[in-house]
């Protein structure tokens, strides 16, 4: 065999061997398709997220895409940001760690709802309007669409006063209510003065309004001094010395 005819075979030989190193990566590679990521991110959602089953649909999810992996065992992890709560727009981690080869990370976004009953304004309620039965109603509604407060039960609701004024059909929320006030300015009460030996009571004209709890200042009808003092109810007003 000549010198020139070896040198072609040695080419030709070289030649395949570069195309197989080329194409060998491509055949070896595992499929993972996109389908099968969304069925991990609903799977998780469903088991992580702190809501009723019943309650929770998955919407939609951005950001699915197919990955290749060295072929051979693979695990995969989906993590949510800290102190997410599964509500709307929910950002998730998803990895991929084959057990040959570098982790694949991306992110995704899983577009979350959540049904529940929330508390709504049947008509528009003005400021400072305390609600009654007829002025409010209990809806579904998905909880990523209203305030993370909104009442959740009548209860809630009903006795209380508007804090601000409430368009029609919009959610209640507990921000938007007060407890109504129990004594109003003017109003003329008993004031309790104790202390742990004995209590004395006297008629005192309330100076500002307060509900259960509150400390208000209230002038004693007596001495004529002002006091402050905590409404236990619409008749009393109590002053721990």
């Amino acid at each position: 065999m000549t010198a020139w005819r070896r040198m072609v075979r040695g080419l030709l030989a070289l030649t395949f061997v570069l195309a197989a190193a080329v194409e060998a990566p491509a055949a070896a590679q595992r499929f993972v398709p996109s389908e099968r990521v969304g069925v991990w991110v609903r799977d998780y959602v469903r088991t992580a997220a702190p809501w009723p089953a019943r309650a929770l649909e998955i919407r939609g999810i951005a950001g699915l895409r197919d990955i290749r992996i060295p072929p051979g065992p693979y695990t995969y992890e989906v993590r949510p940001r800290d102190g997410d709560d599964f509500l709307g727009r929910t950002p998730l981690e998803v990895t991929v760690r084959p057990e040959r080869g570098r982790p694949v990370r991306f992110w995704v976004t899983a577009d979350i709802a959540v049904l529940a009953p929330v508390v709504v304004a049947r008509h528009p309620l003005a400021r400072l309007r305390e609600i009654g039965p007829a002025d409010v109603a209990v809806e579904t509604r998905n909880l990523a669409a209203v305030p993370s407060d909104a009442c959740r039960s009548l209860e809630e609701v009903v006795g209380k006063r508007t804090r601000t004024a409430v368009a029609a059909g919009a959610p209640v929320s507990r921000s938007r209510i007060e407890e109504p006030p129990l004594v109003r300015r003017g109003d003329l009460v008993t004031v309790a003065v104790e202390n742990d030996r004995l209590v004395v009571r006297t008629l005192g004209e309330v100076l500002e309004n307060g509900g259960r709890g509150d400390r208000v200042r209230v002038r004693n009808l007596r001495s004529r001094k002002e006091i402050r003092g905590e409404v236990v109810d619409g008749r009393t007003v109590r002053v721990v010395y």
